[in-house]
């Protein structure tokens, strides 16, 4: 998926956050929330991350055209103490609500020295590196997670599947003074549950290592991101 392409056409960075912006806001978004959402998606395409870029957008509107995501949220502050926030998306997608509470986070730590902002009712939050990045660029140390609610994971009657917990994301980053910042920005499973195939099962097989990173990892990421 984030391979470069064999075959590709240049676009300019305004002009495609200019028609991102104007796919959300043609499926209901207001102008500044669908400029949040746009530029978070072509900041994942610019580092070559695809798989969480701009081709994300027809699927986000259809969710909101239909419903699966609220497009009109009422993003809102819940729960507040010095050093914590709660950030309510209101059933829309989760990037706007993560920006939101990297905000708080940010405050927190620049004020106390510690800050933690945590989203709830989000969809999918998309890179966890972006929330990581805007700490390490206000000079704290980020992380992110999100968590996933266990599923159903059987497929034709039979056992449990690898990546059980789901795929969640997850990315530290710390500043580094001049240099660049120190990022580990990753997802917790060997592959997203769209690129599994029916041979991806025999890992379990012949790699244990494979089960416990694919199950191990993803369900350590969703007890921390709840």
């Amino acid at each position: 998926m984030n391979q470069p392409p064999e075959s590709f056409v240049h676009v300019y960075e305004d002009r495609l956050l200019d028609f991102a912006a104007a796919c959300f806001e043609k499926a209901g978004l207001e102008t500044d929330h669908a400029r949040v959402i746009s530029r978070l998606l072509v900041n994942s395409d610019l580092r070559g991350v695809r798989s969480h870029g701009t081709r994300t957008v027809n699927g986000y509107c259809k969710s909101f055209e239909n419903g699966s995501l609220n497009p009109r949220p009422n993003v809102r502050v819940i729960g507040e103490t010095p050093t914590c926030a709660v950030i309510d998306g209101d059933g829309t997608v989760g990037y706007l609500p993560m920006v939101r509470a990297a905000e708080h986070a940010i405050r927190k730590a620049q004020e106390l020295g510690m800050g933690m902002g945590l989203a709830r009712h989000v969809g999918h939050i998309g890179s966890a590196g972006h929330y990581a990045r805007m700490c390490s660029e206000a000079g704290c140390i980020g992380f992110c997670v999100q968590g996933r609610q266990q599923g159903n994971a059987k497929r034709d009657g039979r056992g449990p599947l690898l990546g059980y917990f789901g795929n969640p994301p997850i990315c530290f980053a710390i500043p580094s003074g001049d240099e660049p910042p120190i990022v580990l920005d990753a997802a917790t499973c060997i592959l997203a549950d769209y690129q599994r195939r029916p041979e991806f099962e025999s890992l379990f097989e012949v790699s244990p290592a494979a089960y416990f990173k694919s199950n191990g990892y993803p369900a350590v990421a969703s007890i921390m991101g709840g």
